[in-house]
């Protein structure tokens, strides 16, 4: 239909261009007598000559830029529609493709002799790289924990605090806030000002006074009372949607919330350290977020993993995120998983 459309296009400009052409001479006395009612008298004789002379080279001259014109238009229309055409085909490849990049992943062959790739299942293969990044950091690092739980509210909050700051500063913030306040409701009743001067040692402790406060209050208006044990009954998406709602609770504070606390649900805490090593190692696309993440990381963990393994997997991959594969300066070469890391800058014999 494109191309059909580009050639009736093409035979009706043309048209159109020959039937200018005929009735150029019309125009040219036209134009002739508006320029010579606009031009002083000394003017009219001359411009009047030239245009009697020159009407049939004009005419001339102007059919052929017409049909050319018309042969331009239908060549440009027939160039658009190739061009959506292939535009179509690559899109409907692309999607195909990405559909099966859902269920599959292709894996080259070592074996010169064998030139189809197989298919695995895209979920086991990165549910065994997931195993063999855990044991490897293990081995690595030595294995982590155990750690004290706090109550949910306390690790709310300290996730809060956690934001773009260490650990041990906001730790630290944390007991001040204890310290002084002795219970989190006298901080929900608390002035901002307080608040605000407890926890100035983190960062950004304008807008982190805020959303404790502001957190601290919806939470007492959801259920009554600052408690979050209610949350160990519901299912971990329906948990940590409920958690996002409140101020300042993204995925990570939500999955710390339900994770790190001594309510120990399987839920996976990706921060920024971990979100940089899955992106370098291949698990995830390099424009992932917080929350494709968590969903894409979380689905391909071993199904037998307890809320203490979820919990050892996170912090063994901060841990090599802070110590080797810092954000500016990677240590490629102390690196245990370099021969799994496609952007890894040590070549591996």
């Amino acid at each position: 239909m494109e191309l059909i459309g580009a050639v009736v296009l093409g035979i009706f400009v043309s048209l159109i261009a020959f039937d200018i052409s005929q009735n150029i001479n019309s125009i040219c006395n036209w134009l002739t007598q508006r320029a010579a009612s606009l031009t002083p008298m000394s003017l009219r004789a001359r411009l009047h000559e030239e245009w009697s002379a020159d009407v049939d080279d004009t005419s001339s001259v102007t059919l052929k830029l017409f049909v050319i014109l018309g042969f331009f238009v239908a060549a440009l229309r027939i160039q658009l529609g190739v061009f959506r055409v292939r535009a179509r085909s690559v899109f409907n490849q692309q999607e195909a493709l990405d559909h099966q990049n859902d269920e599959t992943i292709i894996v080259p062959h070592t074996n010169d002799d064998e030139k189809a790739p197989v298919p695995f299942a895209f979920n086991n293969v990165y549910s065994s790289a997931i195993k063999t990044i855990h044991c490897r950091l293990t081995d690595h690092f030595d294995q982590q924990g155990p750690w004290h739980h706090l109550d949910p509210v306390s690790q709310l909050v300290l996730g809060i605090l956690g934001g773009r700051t260490r650990g041990s500063v906001s730790l630290s913030a944390l007991e001040a806030l204890i310290n002084r306040f002795e219970s989190w409701e006298a901080v929900r009743d608390a002035s901002y000002c307080e608040v605000r001067e407890t926890i100035a040692s983190v960062t950004f402790p304008d807008n982190k006074a805020r959303y404790i406060q502001a957190a601290l209050h919806q939470l007492t208006a959801a259920r009554g009372r600052l408690e979050l044990e209610f949350l160990a009954l519901w299912p971990v998406d329906s948990a940590l949607a409920w958690l996002e709602k409140l101020p300042g609770a993204g995925r990570r504070v939500s999955a710390a919330t339900l994770n790190f606390s001594s309510l120990k649900m399987r839920a996976l805490v990706v921060d920024s350290h971990h979100l940089r090593v899955t992106k370098r190692l291949g698990l995830l696309r390099r424009q992932a977020g917080f929350g494709e993440a968590y969903c894409q990381l979380t689905s391909r963990m071993p199904v037998n993993w307890t809320s203490d393994d979820v919990d050892e997997h996170h912090q063994l991959v901060k841990l090599l995120g802070q110590t080797v594969c810092r954000h500016d300066t990677p240590v490629c070469a102390e690196c245990p998983l370099r021969d799994l890391c496609p952007t890894s800058s040590v070549s591996i014999s």
